[in-house]
């Protein structure tokens, strides 16, 4: 679950309001808006204007990416190259290649084995003149440990996995710079015909997160900011509260720093005129 989050800092006030998306392990947008000294009329404007912009965004990425990766798994290209009896490493790399041309947003193509380990990765890396260039990884890791693996490894095709949005790990260590990362996953070999394993490709969602944080430039008296199901804040003005989850400041998500905002948030569909404590 996703929660965008419309709030004026250092207010008193909140408004709150809720929209719903149905893709798998994103499964709501809620929106919430602090007032203070502001006619409520234009604040609930404004916040249906908000949340229709932000829900566009999202569906229209996370459409985006089930359709590449439908395309994908369902060419005829790629069932041959993982014929059960018969993997070609060499064409699925090709494949790859192909598709990754697309879209500037992949950060990685990989096809796990049915243990979780990896049998062919294209990384997306930087080049010179700030451009990013596609290579075949050699170094292929043992993902099996990973959640969204384990997770997606319970989703049956033709179903599609999408992983919670956090940052990228290498190697057991995040990468830096941060790298908001989606990975979106389907499951081969269900047929009998072709491997077992997984098609993931990984989305890098710096843009989508800039363009949520530009909805904020119309109206200061309204600003976006995004929180995962368990409260720690994907995107906020203060940057440094973002990603707590992923770095080890568990301190920083909602109901630690505002606990009565989130037991709104967790019980109730709309709230208006409530006082918050800390808020």
């Amino acid at each position: 679950m996703f929660a965008l989050l419309l709030d004026r800092l250092r207010s008193r006030w909140i408004l709150q309001g809720c929209a719903t998306l149905f893709f798998s392990a994103v499964s709501a947008v809620l929106v919430y808006q602090y007032i203070e000294g502001i006619n409520t009329s234009y604040l609930k404007a404004q916040q249906n204007e908000r949340i229709l912009a932000g829900t566009e965004l999202l569906a229209r990425k996370l459409g985006d990416m089930a359709t590449v990766v439908q395309l994908l798994s369902n060419s005829q290209a790629f069932k041959n190259a993982t014929l059960s009896d018969a993997v070609d490493v060499k064409a699925i790399e090709a494949i790859f290649y192909e598709y990754a041309s697309a879209t500037d947003s992949f950060l990685q193509f990989r096809w796990l084995d049915e243990q979780g380990i990896e049998q062919v990765r294209l990384d997306s890396v930087p080049a010179s003149g700030g451009e990013r260039i596609w290579v075949r990884n050699t170094t292929l890791q043992d993902k099996s440990n990973r959640y969204y693996v384990t997770d997606a490894m319970r989703v049956s095709a033709p179903s599609i996995y999408f992983s919670r949005l956090d940052l990228n790990v290498e190697n057991q260590q995040v990468v830096r710079p941060y790298q908001p990362t989606i990975r979106v996953a389907i499951g081969t070999g269900d047929d009998g015909v072709q491997a077992k394993g997984l098609l993931i490709l990984n989305f890098d969602l710096t843009a989508l997160l800039k363009g949520l944080t530009d909805l904020n430039q119309k109206d200061q008296n309204v600003l976006l900011t995004l929180v995962n199901e368990e409260g720690y804040w994907i995107l906020h003005p203060d940057e440094s509260l973002q990603w707590g989850q992923d770095i080890g400041a568990y301190e920083y998500r909602v109901q630690a720093m505002y606990p009565t905002l989130w037991e709104a948030m967790t019980l109730e569909r709309f709230v208006l005129g409530a006082r918050f404590d800390g808020l």
